[in-house]
């Protein structure tokens, strides 16, 4: 059985099967997935297969590990399973939350962010026991563990619980009783070292356990030509406060005029930087793509990019960046450590301080130059590290571990 993308997905019995739930961590299905990158709940379900969830679901089955994405929802409640072989829960919400809906105002200050992750949290409860209940779920993933969410279900419910990082900045989250939130988790996945110090700080015992990216599927192909006029692509949430896809733009504007930039997605920041690309001068050489949710349609435009540009200042460990190097497109993203760990400087990609679109021009005319190079060596480190062949049994006995030891605890 393969899923929309092409990828094999397990299809063998469900005897004695690992089964987990991986909680996503937006609020709700439609401030994120819908007003974000515009999705409507069909549409995700037979076509959105973009980010660590799915990627989880799909290598987790081949250990014969049945995965469940959890979402909140404003609207009805559902288990939808997908003609491609996913398993996709909707938790519906009441009314609580509503005020945090109509006036994310209320989220601005760390006390009102937590309070609004307090009562989302406390909201789903219920359905989420009754979801766990009725998929006879072994271990919960709760997606960004610096958030009051893993503070109240790590308390509140008797199923195993393991905090996974997908990189939300910590700096301005409550941590007053985050120690004892770790000490109570099963288990810690982080993307970096960096962060798994961090985390062992606060108590918990964190495991380094990358995403991964499907090798068999994002691959080079030597049939697509680059043109003659070099491409720089960016893929991603509108979120410049995060992604910096501003720097790209003014990194755009000091290369000479054949370069071009491609932007794939969408998100708030869509008509600033419409505004800024006119204030540079560059309009004419920026093409936006919207989000595209096809990832073979995603594949192609890594394979005909000169060069992918990843300028984040912070990131869990983009999917973006293992697709393109999977792809052999050279990459240049910010020294952040969630990039820094998985690109090796002037080796498999190129790195560049946050915030210096001089500097970014630079490295993206460098990565051009040697684009051959740079690509082959990405794919091959890509195919070492982060395949999910490779990265797929690590997870599962982590996720299997996490289970027997709270088997033995009770």
């Amino acid at each position: 059985m393969t899923d929309a993308a092409g990828a094999r997905i397990y299809d063998g019995p469900m005897a004695d099967r690992l089964r987990v739930a991986l909680l996503l961590s937006t609020s709700h299905f439609e401030a994120f997935y819908g007003d974000g990158l515009g999705l409507s709940r069909r549409r995700y379900l037979e076509q959105y297969r973009n980010d660590w969830s799915w990627d989880w679901c799909r290598m987790l089955a081949g250990e014969n590990v049945e995965a469940t994405i959890y979402v909140a929802t404003r609207t009805t409640g559902e288990l939808v399973h997908t003609e491609d072989g996913y398993r996709v829960r909707f938790l519906p919400l009441s009314a609580l939350t509503e005020p945090w809906v109509r006036f994310p105002w209320l989220e601005r200050s760390p006390v009102g962010r937590y309070v609004s992750q307090l009562v989302n949290a406390a909201d789903m409860l219920r359905t989420l026991r009754r979801g766990l209940l009725d998929d006879r779920v072994d271990v919960l993933c709760v997606q960004e563990y610096w958030t009051a969410r893993l503070d109240l279900l790590v308390r509140a419910l008797d199923t195993a619980v393991v905090a996974v990082d997908q990189g939300l900045p910590d700096r301005h989250e409550i941590k007053l009783i985050k120690r004892g939130s770790m000490r109570r988790t099963a288990a810690v996945v982080v993307q970096t070292e960096r962060e798994a110090a961090k985390v062992a700080r606060y108590g918990g015992a964190a495991q380094r356990i990358p995403n991964a990216v499907d090798g068999e599927f994002f691959t080079p192909d030597e049939s697509v030509s680059v043109g003659s006029d070099p491409v720089i692509l960016f893929v991603g949430r509108l979120h410049d406060a995060q992604k910096r896809i501003s720097d790209v733009m003014r990194a755009l504007a000091r290369l000479p005029n054949q370069w071009r930039l491609e932007i794939a997605g969408a998100g708030p920041d869509h008509a600033m930087l419409e505004r800024l690309s006119t204030e540079l001068g560059v309009s004419d050489r920026v093409r936006y793509l919207g989000f595209v949710a096809e990832s073979g349609a995603l594949r192609d435009l890594y394979r005909r990019a000169t060069v992918v540009a990843l300028p984040s200042a912070y990131e869990g460990l983009p999917m973006v960046l293992l697709e393109a190097m999977s792809c052999a497109t050279p990459v240049v993203g910010s020294d952040i450590p969630a990039i820094a760990e998985v690109v090796h400087d002037g080796r498999t990609g190129l790195l560049v301080p946050v915030g210096d679109p001089a500097r970014l021009a630079e490295a993206l005319a460098h990565a051009a130059a040697r684009r051959e190079e740079l690509g082959r060596a990405a794919r091959a480190s890509i195919l070492d590290d982060y395949d999910q062949p490779v990265v797929g049994p690590r997870l599962a006995q982590l996720l299997r571990g996490a289970c027997s030891a709270v088997s033995v605890a009770a």
